[in-house]
């Protein structure tokens, strides 16, 4: 009878001791399911670019580093979760349309393909990522980042490509002569109107040569020299560019400028070279592709395109502008307001259109040239 009471008393005590534990274990944070704001993902990039815009991968790779803010040795990445949002107040509110991974094991923060929904056209994308530590707990979300889809088909395309007329070749130069084919740069000109105010502008622009690109007189976008250099025979890349604040109601005008560049240009050192594979190769004809797309206030789509609407100055300020031979310019012959509105083109001729080349566009997806010194 006396060991009954000693086994109950030594049970209930046993009970007790486990209601206890597991009192105190629903009531107190678990190790790994708490938030640690000592890391964060940071530095988002998507085809290791900073908020790309134009891009033509329809599985784009996302990446990240982790920033770790306290001292804590070996910390790292266990796990992450990224959320793509059709726009930044859906992303706010952790509604993720496009994509959400869900929570996957893994240390990787690097060539994460997108895996969701099909990505079209002009789609303006939202991410954020969160990561979880080596304790299994979870950082907060990171800053909102984004990418932009450029034109993923031909049909998306109406621009035309342009330039002046024709230039015609000789047969008298020769690769041992100091003499070279040097044409001036033509400026193209474009106006339009817009009767509401300007909500939104992508700019969609390639060359055959190279181009400048101004909207009311205002350089569109800090690249140099572009486009780069491809095989002109396979592929041509275009740029994008967000003009939204370059444009106002009212009358608007796109002016180009057009030059040699790599398909036109020198490209060696000898003058074999500069006849064989400069000039004589791809002709002299520089040639401009040019799309832009406005959203206004009121709710309308505006395009305009380059086709034979634009008007075309042969004779420009810019007599010669090679990569290797530099450039020669001429002040006297410079047009005092001809990249604005209000200017009179109504004696230059018509841009002359030429047949699409046979290269596909394809997006730039690399770092663009930009200058960053100036030697005085």
């Amino acid at each position: 009878m006396k060991y009954k009471h000693v086994a109950a008393r030594t049970l209930c005590m046993v009970i007790a001791l486990f209601s206890c534990v597991m009192s105190s274990s629903f009531s107190q944070p678990q190790k790994g399911g708490q938030m640690n704001r000592n890391i964060l993902p940071a530095e988002l990039r998507c085809e290791y670019l900073a908020e790309p815009r134009g891009i033509d991968e329809v599985n784009p790779r996302l990446s990240w580093i982790l920033e770790v803010k306290d001292k804590t040795r070996g910390q790292k990445q266990t796990a992450y979760e990224i959320l793509v949002s059709t726009s930044g107040k859906k992303l706010g509110s952790d509604e993720a349309d496009l994509w959400n991974s869900g929570r996957v094991e893994s240390a990787q923060s690097n060539q994460i393909e997108y895996d969701g929904r099909a990505l079209t056209s002009r789609l303006r994308c939202y991410w954020k990522v969160r990561v979880w530590d080596r304790d299994g707990n979870v950082s907060p979300w990171s800053a909102n980042a984004s990418w932009t889809m450029g034109l993923l088909g031909k049909s998306d395309w109406a621009a035309k490509w342009i330039g002046g007329k024709p230039v015609v070749l000789t047969d008298d130069h020769r690769a041992d002569s100091l003499a070279r084919l040097m044409s001036p740069s033509p400026l193209l000109r474009k106006s339009f109107h817009s009767a509401e105010p300007i909500v939104r502008g992508t700019m969609y622009v390639t060359a055959l040569g190279l181009y400048e690109v101004k909207l009311n007189g205002q350089r569109v976008g800090d690249q140099a020299l572009a486009p780069e250099w491809t095989d002109y025979d396979d592929r041509i890349q275009y740029q994008t560019y967000d003009v939204t604040s370059l444009m106002a109601k009212g009358e608007n005008v796109i002016s180009a400028t057009l030059a040699d560049g790599w398909y036109v240009g020198a490209v060696g050192c000898f003058n074999d070279l500069v006849v064989n594979r400069g000039r004589a190769y791809n002709s002299l004809d520089r040639k401009l592709l040019l799309q832009l797309e406005i959203e206004t206030a009121g709710g309308r789509s505006i395009r305009i395109v380059s086709d034979e609407g634009w008007r075309v100055n042969a004779d420009g300020p810019v007599r010669s502008a090679d990569i290797y031979l530099g450039e020669t310019f001429d002040s006297r012959k410079e047009l005092e307001g001809w990249e604005r509105p209000g200017f009179n083109d109504s004696r230059w001729e018509t841009a002359a259109v030429y047949p699409a080349p046979a290269a596909a566009l394809v997006a730039q997806m690399n770092q663009p040239i930009r200058k960053t010194q100036e030697l005085k």
